[in-house]
């Protein structure tokens, strides 16, 4: 279950750069204080900048479409998960912004497949990764897996499971993949543990002056 942030009367409501531009120029009349001695109205700066990262960074114009997580946003509007909740709350209040609880429909990916075919070719068990016994795999029984799969391979060092992320954030950053996306598919919260795998990618700078 997935919910939709949502700009006006029903679902998917696409939005050229004008009415995304209306939309932030109201957010910020109600960012004036409502009564003596407060500093802020409705909405705060950091709901201000929470919204300027939804219309911004994730709403799609063309579609209408909207379902980034709560760390990607906060990763772009520079806050914590925490300061995401409490924003978006202000920001419904408000009446700027709306949540849908929609049910997502997920393509069969290449992941999706694979475990369809894990399924089918394992014996029956409440579990998905079993043993050759046929018991859950443990943490530790995975990482000896892998580590005898490294020395199989002949490899000179010993190879641990969280390598398996490292080698997808290289291969993910040398197919292309920018730093932001990256950062909220291994759900990285500080942008700076992401940053390592796209610095060295050899397509950084391609196609930079076409």
């Amino acid at each position: 279950m997935a919910r939709q942030k949502v700009f006006g009367p029903g679902i998917n409501v696409p939005l050229d750069r004008n009415a995304k531009a209306r939309i932030a120029t109201l957010a910020r009349a109600l960012m004036r204080a409502t009564g003596k001695g407060k500093a802020y109205g409705a909405v705060t700066a950091k709901a201000y900048a929470v919204l300027q990262a939804l219309l911004w960074s994730f709403h799609n114009a063309a579609s209408g479409a909207c379902f980034p997580s709560y760390e990607a946003i906060a990763a772009a509007a520079g806050c914590c998960r925490a300061t995401v909740c409490t924003a978006i709350k202000a920001l419904e209040d408000a009446g700027i912004l709306s949540w849908c609880q929609r049910l997502v429909r997920v393509r069969e990916s290449g992941q999706v497949r694979v475990l369809r075919r894990l399924q089918r070719e394992s014996p029956k068990s409440e579990y998905v990764f079993v043993s050759e016994r046929g018991a859950p795999f443990s943490a530790a029984g995975f990482a000896k897996m892998v580590e005898r799969a490294g020395e199989a391979a002949g490899l000179k060092f010993k190879a641990h499971p969280h390598m398996l992320r490292h080698a997808c954030g290289y291969a993910l950053a040398n197919a292309g993949h920018d730093t932001r996306s990256l950062q909220a598919y291994l759900g990285h919260r500080n942008i700076q543990h992401t940053v390592r795998y796209t610095e060295l990618s050899p397509a950084r700078f391609k196609d930079f002056w076409r």
